[in-house]
């Protein structure tokens, strides 16, 4: 996604018709092919990874939904970025320390190339734990909507 990537309100949304409520999620199907909003990538990122038409689970409690409603799914554009850089840039980090710190260890075991992959390894499984603890995702919201648009795809 790119810098000017958002709306002018700065959220990524997308139109769907509430099909199912539960006490800690919302079913919805999708009428948008695509997240208004985003340049970047033309719906391919997955952040509402079903399809036009197809139904999606949202975890989360709305209280104020009821089935059949229209609704605009939305999340803030700064905080999905936030979120990305956070995620790439801790993974990355840990993937070389990893493998750096295994390098340098190994050095002085004789072995630099095996440490440096148990490093690597490791460094990648750290990344993984960190960024599900550390990384919060921004969280969709629902907001009441109108007939969909029938100019956008």
């Amino acid at each position: 996604m790119s810098a000017g990537a958002s709306s002018a309100d700065g959220r990524l949304s997308r139109r769907a018709r509430v099909s199912a409520v539960a006490l800690d999620s919302v079913d919805v199907v999708w009428l948008e092919s695509q997240c208004r909003g985003c340049t970047g990538c033309q719906g391919r990122c997955g952040l509402f990874a079903k399809s036009q038409g197809e139904a999606e689970r949202l975890t989360f409690v709305a209280p104020d939904v009821v089935l059949g409603q229209m609704v605009m799914v939305s999340m803030p554009a700064d905080g999905l970025r936030r979120t990305a850089v956070g995620t790439y840039g801790l993974a990355t980090g840990m993937v070389l320390a990893g493998a750096v710190s295994g390098h340098v260890i190994g050095e002085g075991l004789g072995f630099p190339n095996a440490a440096a992959l148990v490093g690597l390894v490791a460094g990648t499984f750290l990344a993984g734990w960190m960024t599900k603890r550390w990384v919060k995702a921004p969280q969709p919201e629902l907001h009441a909507a109108s007939d969909p648009d029938p100019d956008f795809d």
